[in-house]
């Protein structure tokens, strides 16, 4: 409709986004939509902005991470960049989980420190030195100690994995003992 068009133009021209018009007729008669096919071709860009988004919204952290690739179809989507994989999605949120080589992209935030053991499942509050105070139940973690890391999901808060002294403080996914270990 030529007010929705009007109205996209001007939002347009303040973000300094040039428009493209591809439908002359009806928006989903089939000249329309190949002439849209044609005109996205070779448009993946957005594919990393959507990753840079959803990392900043998730762990607070702004990715400027070039090259990075989402593979799949939801739910089964994985993030890599040069075949490694960085990230997946999980289904029932749609949240991202970082693998290890994903938390090292992550500078910051959402660590929890332990004391100096291997994890062999979940980690126990008693076992936490510190945590991010933004870490939420529910939210992913990297645990970082001396003997080795961990990614999971955080089951209780921050404040309470460091004053608690029972119960499950991180829902282990993934252990990886550090070298010398």
């Amino acid at each position: 409709d030529g007010d929705a068009f009007l109205i996209a133009q001007q939002a347009a021209d303040i973000a300094g986004i040039t428009l493209e018009s591809t439908c002359t007729t009806h928006p989903t008669d089939s000249d329309a939509l190949r002439q849209l096919r044609d005109a996205l071709a070779g448009e993946k860009k957005i594919k990393n902005h959507l990753i840079r988004g959803m990392v900043s919204m998730q762990f607070g952290y702004d990715l400027r991470i070039p090259g990075l690739e989402a593979k799949g179809s939801y739910p089964e989507v994985i993030v890599k960049k040069n075949r490694q994989q960085l990230f997946s999605v999980e289904p029932a949120s749609g949240m991202l989980r970082p693998t290890f080589e994903g938390w090292a992209m992550i500078e910051t935030g959402y660590r929890v420190y332990i004391d100096n053991f291997v994890p062999q499942g979940d980690i126990l509050a008693p076992g936490v030195v510190e945590a991010d105070p933004a870490i939420r139940e529910g939210d992913e973690v990297l645990v970082i100690g001396d003997k080795a890391m961990a990614t999971g999901k955080a089951a209780m808060s921050a404040d309470e994995m460091v004053r608690s002294h029972r119960g499950v403080a991180v829902r282990v996914r993934k252990v990886k003992k550090l070298d010398g270990e």
